[in-house]
């Protein structure tokens, strides 16, 4: 299924063999020109970006269809193929393992070079919610498992966020103090593999997340990095990225965002 870049008050939905929920893309600056086939003209930006210090934003919301491990959970890059690397990228990639003390990699793997971190630490925002009243395999028995958008619709809250509208961090069901950490604080106690092994995410839980930096330029496909600016474009001709969430050793795929090239 297309997802349309800005149109981030309509949610794609998201349904797979273990997880159900909803997905916005955004990009400032979004001029790619209209496909003749496409529904809708591209959205350049949107009021999400205002006064926000962001440049693309991956926001996820759902509920896994069983129980993970925070441990179990990454999210991060993936392609095929061997990758043509730019002068400079394994100190970019140091640079970015400051921001991301938890961000592994192998960009120079022959055939599947990945970027991966653990989701409790890769997020910029996460919040947790309670949603019990539906069990997920009652609700394919009522819609029927091919019935994507009415079962995620079931599932989830109603969606509310949108425009101006950003995820705020509020992950106190995720702590076991019961109490909210800051989304910096959340990230550091995260980094150690225990703590991550520790906690369990369940199916009554409703998991959002919003994933951003302002570093990558989607609409160009360039990155400036600390001092490290290179356009993508001579080095990526179109195959498939994938911006995924999967286990550690990505024998799983809850969910992924392929990102290709279109004549």
């Amino acid at each position: 299924q297309i997802i349309y870049v800005n149109d981030d008050l309509h949610p794609v939905p998201l349904k797979s063999e273990h997880f159900v929920g909803r997905i916005v893309v955004r990009a400032d600056n979004w001029d790619n020109d209209p496909n003749e086939n496409q529904e809708l003209a591209p959205l350049k930006t949107t009021p999400y970006f205002q006064g926000r210090r962001r440049l693309f934003s991956f926001q996820i919301e759902g509920r896994f269809t069983k129980t993970w491990t925070g441990d179990d959970l990454w999210w991060g890059t993936r392609m095929h193929g061997k990758l043509k690397l730019p002068p400079g990228s394994d100190l970019a990639l140091r640079f970015a393992q400051t921001l991301d003390p938890g961000l592994q990699a192998d960009l120079h793997h022959p055939t599947d070079p990945w970027c991966l971190s653990p989701m409790l630490c890769a997020m910029n925002a996460a919040m947790a919610e309670a949603e019990i009243r539906h069990q997920i395999k009652s609700l394919e028995n009522t819609y029927g498992v091919g019935a994507k958008a009415q079962l995620v619709d079931a599932m989830l809250p109603p969606y509310r966020l949108g425009g101006a509208e950003a995820l705020e961090e509020a992950n106190f069901l995720l702590m076991k103090s019961g109490r909210d950490m800051a989304a910096e604080t959340r990230k550091k106690f995260f980094l150690k593999q225990d703590r991550r092994r520790d906690f369990l995410i369940t199916p009554d839980q409703v998991i959002s997340a919003d994933f951003y930096n302002r570093f990558l330029l989607l609409s160009q496909m360039k990155v400036s990095l600390s001092g490290f600016n290179v356009s993508l474009d001579d080095y990526w001709h179109g195959e498939p990225l994938y911006y995924l969430a999967c286990t550690r050793d990505m024998s799983t795929t809850f969910f992924y965002v392929m990102m290709e090239l279109v004549d």
